[in-house]
């Protein structure tokens, strides 16, 4: 067996013959009280929590998408759509047409479905009746995201827009958005969504080799202003955009509890209803990951927090340096660290076991009060 140099693509070979296996991530979708969960390739759950009934639904073909609204659920696989509606106590088949749309979304009646540089919006039959054009400067759509009466597009140069849903037709909301221009230095976006009033557009920015970045970028349309959260150092950055087409940039720190740092964002969500209400889903990063320009470091004597580490060196020169593992164990390097106000960095192993457990307690406790009592 081997892996294939494209992602997700495995190579068997039994002897006989070589058989070419690829590798896809079940889908799911949660929408309107809507829930649907892929069982296998081409059987699905689907549960409507507002009146409790789950269906189990079977297509003739290997699903690779998925989406969910109170009145329709829409399956595709790249290469056609089949969208079906509830009617009774089963879901029946409203619409079936062929699209190579890698991405799609509804909203009410309408299906939005992608192709270089537009999206078309469409019944549930196929027929286009509207097109959301892009220029060839602004890309070609490859997200698209439905939050209330909104549709937000983000296209493969890292351009956004989005539009408003509740007439006749689509009309722009906010206009076209170089990410590059909002954040200098952004490699790419991983996904987009917007929230119910259309006022904040949340971004999962990417590195230059597409591996997800730590940082979550939020976009106020109304303000025009971008607000930058970095999910590894804790570190707010919120920038302006100024008149003369310049940038103000203001930071502070988000996180007090180091718990909640070090991680990647990998999935973001806003309520279907309240437009403040956000949840985004972070995994632990990968121990051993080399530090990227613009990482967290220990802080300098020029940068913040000088006076506390001189404190600590000073309690390090109290205690034998060859023994530092044996009188200091990590709960008081922590404690220390704490009452200075200072960021953790583990320099200090992990205390080794001894028998004497009250000489830990008293040699601890001396240096605290060693620490406390420094002018």
């Amino acid at each position: 067996m081997k892996w294939g140099s494209r992602k997700s693509l495995l190579a068997v070979n039994n002897i006989t013959s070589v058989v070419i296996l690829s590798e896809q991530a079940m889908s799911s979708h949660f929408h309107q009280q809507v829930a649907v969960v892929q069982m296998s390739p081409s059987l699905l759950s689907v549960s409507f929590l507002s009146t409790g009934v789950t269906h189990s639904l079977r297509t003739d073909m290997h699903v690779s998408g998925v989406f969910a609204t109170k009145d329709a659920i829409a399956v595709w696989n790249g290469k056609q759509v089949l969208v079906f509606e509830p009617s009774g106590t089963m879901l029946r088949n409203a619409g079936t047409f062929l699209c190579e749309s890698p991405v799609l979304a509804m909203h009410e009646e309408n299906v939005y479905t992608v192709e270089p540089n537009r999206v078309q919006v469409r019944t549930w039959q196929g027929t286009v009746k509207q097109l959301l054009l892009f220029s060839e400067a602004e890309g070609s759509p490859c997200f698209l995201d439905v939050c209330g009466n909104f549709l937000v597009v983000g296209t493969d140069l890292a351009h956004f827009k989005s539009f408003d849903l509740s007439r006749r037709e689509a009309k722009v909301h906010c206009s076209d958005k170089n990410l590059a221009s909002l954040i200098p230095g952004a490699a790419g976006m991983a996904s987009l969504r917007c929230n119910a009033s259309g006022s904040k557009i949340s971004i999962l920015l990417s590195k230059a080799d597409n591996s997800p970045d730590s940082k979550i970028c939020f976009y106020d349309v109304e303000m025009d202003t971008v607000t930058i959260l970095d999910f590894k150092t804790g570190q707010i950055d919120q920038r302006e955009t100024l008149p003369f087409n310049g940038q103000e940039t203001k930071k502070s720190h988000a996180f007090v509890d180091e718990r909640l740092m070090d991680l990647i964002p990998v999935n973001h969500f806003w309520d279907q209803s309240e437009p403040r209400l956000f949840v985004c889903e972070a995994v632990r990063e990968a121990p051993g990951a080399q530090l990227q320009p613009g990482d967290k470091k220990p802080p300098t004597e020029d940068s913040q927090g000088p006076t506390a580490y001189k404190y600590l060196e000073e309690m390090r020169k109290r205690v034998p340096s060859a023994n530092m593992s044996y009188y200091v164990n990590q709960r008081t390097v922590d404690a220390v660290h704490q009452g200075l106000g200072i960021p953790l960095v583990r320099t200090v192993p992990e205390r080794i076991r001894h028998n004497s457990v009250e000489d830990h307690k008293e040699v601890d406790e001396e240096v605290v009060e060693e620490v406390e009592s420094d002018p």
